[in-house]
C-alpha cells in the first residue's frame, strides 16, 4: 500500500508562480500527491532570464533541460549545459542557472 497518488500531468497544464524575472516555475505533482517526499516542477526561463544564486537547506534540485542552452554554476563549478542535459545540486550547495540561447 501507499500514500501517493498517480498523477497525469499535460504540458502547460501546471499553475505557475512567478520566481524571477523572465523565470517561472509550475507545481507538475505537488507533495500531496507524494506523501510529502518530493516534488516535480516544470519551468521556462526565457533568454537572458536567470535564477540567482541561491542554496536549498533542505532538499535536492534536479534540472533536466528541454530545450534550450544554459550557463550553469553548481558550487564552485560553471560549466554550459543544452538540450538533452541534467544537472543535479545537492542541498545547501549554491546554484545559478541563466539561459543563454534564444
Amino acid at each position: 500500500n501507499t500514500a501517493k497518488k498517480t498523477v497525469i500531468q499535460r504540458w502547460g497544464g501546471s499553475k505557475k508562480y512567478f520566481m524571477a524575472d523572465k523565470e517561472y516555475a509550475g507545481v507538475v505533482v505537488g507533495k500531496e500527491a507524494t506523501n510529502s517526499e518530493y516534488v516535480i516542477t516544470d519551468g521556462v526561463i526565457a533568454p537572458g532570464g536567470f535564477v540567482p544564486d541561491h542554496y536549498h537547506k533542505w532538499e535536492d534540485q534536479t534540472f533536466h533541460v528541454i530545450v534550450g542552452e544554459l550557463e550553469v554554476k553548481i558550487g564552485d563549478e560553471t560549466t554550459l549545459v543544452a538540450t538533452g542535459d541534467t544537472i543535479h545540486c545537492p542541498r545547501g550547495v549554491s546554484h545559478f542557472v541563466k539561459n543563454i540561447g534564444s
